[in-house]
């Protein structure tokens, strides 16, 4: 007797949408062919929270510059804690 294997499977999961900017979790470091970290150079050697630091130190004209260097700047250029930093 053939079992039916959809009956036990959970309708209701939740799918956990993309990143708007293309960013996956670290854990796809493992299975991934690009490294998007390639594009910023000698940054790419620092921590992420480390180059929030820096962003930090950066006037709103400077952030906005930098992030049109490339997809990956564009990223970190706009994390929300920088801008709250410079406007409240």
């Amino acid at each position: 007797m053939p079992v039916d294997v959809d009956s036990d499977v959970d309708v209701d999961v939740d799918v956990i949408p993309s990143h708007p900017l293309g960013i996956k979790p670290s854990g796809n470091a493992l299975t991934a062919t690009h490294n998007i970290r390639h594009a910023i150079g000698s940054l790419a050697v620092l921590a992420d929270e480390l180059i929030i630091l820096l962003l930090e130190c950066l006037d709103s004209t400077s952030l906005l510059r930098l992030g049109a260097t490339c997809k990956a700047l564009y990223a970190f250029t706009r994390a929300e804690e920088l801008w709250k930093a410079l406007f409240i």
